[in-house]
């Protein structure tokens, strides 16, 4: 029930931003100081468009985010939007560069057969307050996935989280090589009633952090600076690859709760799924609660690496995304914790996982 109503909420939310959209617009479409704006934002991140045609097209879009950004940022949110790096692509087009359109889990019948919640942390009854694994060492530094028409989140997510745990229980962090996780790690699809049909997968399509997990408990995994990410699908130089640093014995999934996740957090950072949708791509500072995605669309990996209350009283989970250091709060994002639904703001809960050593 409570997931029904934040789906009326967000449906809600979306028909009235359209509303303000063509009210800000309307009045705002002639405001002689968004084409200096866009000048200084093509200055900033550095935009190369190929003639006035693609520039004109640009500044369009980035407009109508400006006016979003602005409009948010007045009303009265506990988040702050930026407009940031994306501000030039259509959300289409952001999607076929960042998320997974379609979401594995959905359809993989066998998948979801065998995972399984594990009880390894479920017997806790007493949480600190507050974590943050950077604080104990067992985060490296953000990265930026480049979508280069490459949806990889799966691989940061899935190489975050064994850097925390190989850091937890050895006391030795490295920056693991999530390019090698894209180009060696291949899932292998079978088709046919007999399955004699078989498709294989490389980095861009149909990941999961499982994949990683699989991979990294077989093979190893070397580190950034021996096989360093390039942000497309290669070649596995196994040469580089053998060289590992890193072993782990599997994976585990805590149950699709908050409660669950929190526990898991407590113990070591954990990949989670989010369903990303409006203006989270924008997100700059605060504690985040805007709109989600679809179910099957605008499908994020990301790592949680703690969790906290804000000054202003809000709980949150505390993100490590893979969009860079521009990117909201130096590369994080606090991200709200303890909805009305067990399993979180867009689901955040429903498909965490963590490497076990």
């Amino acid at each position: 029930m409570a997931l029904m109503h934040q789906k009326q909420f967000i449906s809600s939310l979306f028909l009235v931003r359209i509303w303000v959209f063509q009210v800000v617009m309307s009045t705002n479409i002639d405001d002689p100081y968004m084409s200096e704006r866009f000048e200084q934002w093509i200055s900033k991140y550095g935009k190369d468009y190929q003639d006035a045609g693609e520039k004109e097209s640009k500044f369009g879009i980035f407009r109508d985010y400006a006016y979003m950004a602005d409009y948010i940022n007045g009303a009265n949110r506990p988040y702050k939007l930026a407009v940031n790096k994306f501000a030039d692509q259509l959300p289409w087009d952001f999607r076929q560069n960042r998320y997974s359109i379609d979401d594995r889990r959905v359809h993989d019948y066998d998948l979801k057969k065998i995972r399984v919640p594990s009880l390894r942390y479920e017997n806790m009854t007493t949480l600190p307050a507050s974590v943050d694994w950077r604080k104990n060492g067992a985060v490296t530094p953000v990265l930026y996935d480049t979508g280069n028409n490459c949806v990889s989140s799966w691989a940061f997510a899935a190489a975050a989280t064994i850097e925390g745990i190989h850091q937890i229980s050895t006391g030795k962090l490295f920056s693991l090589s999530v390019q090698e996780l894209m180009d060696c790690a291949v899932y292998v699809e079978e088709m046919g009633p007999y399955g004699k049909y078989n498709i294989e997968y490389y980095g861009c399509a149909y990941r999961l952090p499982e994949d990683g997990y699989n991979y990294t408990s077989t093979r190893g995994l070397t580190t950034q600076e021996n096989y360093p990410y390039s942000g497309i699908n290669e070649t596995c130089q196994k040469q580089d690859a053998s060289n590992y640093v890193v072993k782990i014995k599997g994976y585990e999934y805590p149950a699709s709760s908050e409660t669950s996740l929190m526990k898991a957090v407590a113990n070591q950072p954990v990949a989670v799924t989010i369903r990303t949708g409006g203006d989270f791509r924008f997100y700059s500072s605060g504690v985040y609660a805007g709109a989600c995605g679809d179910l099957r669309d605008d499908v994020h990996y990301v790592t949680i690496v703690g969790y906290g209350t804000s000054d202003d009283g809000l709980d949150y989970w505390l993100i490590k995304n893979s969009w860079g250091t521009d990117w909201g709060e130096d590369g994080y994002m606090r991200f709200l914790r303890g909805t009305d639904d067990k399993e979180g703001l867009c689901l955040i809960a429903t498909e965490a996982v963590y490497p076990i050593v």
